[in-house]
């Protein structure tokens, strides 16, 4: 019944080569329902998403070898998080565990300076995701040997999740871990 694997490939497009389990087109009636959760606090449409996203998360667990999962929201600045006063990616991990099992949420990723993608031209974007970093404070013991899912609300150029997933890599090498790591959003645009 669902198709929720969506490949974002290298091109003419510029977006990098991730893999993301995504379960919807960024269109309407999505579209509007996203900008209402994400700015106007309708947590009634993060329900209906998280629930469509665990969907595409257990259908790609059933066929893991990692049974244990991380979820891991994409970090906000502290600028964004002061105006809207949640992180939309933080809220969605507390709804998509719900329906998922073996899961726990951890903010293993900060943003280190206030730069908005949204007002950023497409290729300014590359450079601008720069900013995110691991957090200081992070007990590898309880994160190793899991499948770590990177949740974000929509993927657009693909340049902030990538720096995300390049920082969860290099702390994979770094410390020696052996996790699983994999994307997980809303839509793509």
């Amino acid at each position: 019944m669902y198709e929720y694997c969506c490949h974002l490939e290298p091109g003419n497009t510029n977006r990098l080569n991730i893999n993301a389990l995504v379960p919807f087109k960024y269109e309407d009636p999505i579209r509007k329902m996203i900008l209402q959760f994400k700015y106007y606090y309708n947590f009634k449409h993060c329900r209906f998403f998280a629930y469509h996203m665990s969907k595409a998360i257990n259908l790609y667990l059933n066929h893991c070898l990692y049974k244990e999962v991380i979820l891991v929201p994409v970090p906000l600045s502290s600028e964004k998080l002061f105006q809207r006063g949640y992180n939309q990616a933080f809220i969605l991990c507390e709804y998509i565990s719900k329906y998922i099992e073996n899961v726990n949420i951890e903010l293993l990723l900060v943003k280190n300076q206030n730069i908005s993608q949204k007002d950023s031209r497409y290729m300014d974007r590359f450079g601008n995701s720069n900013n995110i970093i691991l957090c200081d404070n992070v007990d590898f013991s309880i994160i190793n040997n899991k499948c770590i899912i990177l949740i974000d609300d929509v993927i657009a150029s693909g340049a902030t999740v990538n720096q995300c997933i390049q920082e969860l890599e290099s702390m994979n090498y770094k410390y020696r871990l052996n996790n699983h790591i994999i994307v997980s959003a809303i839509s793509i645009i």
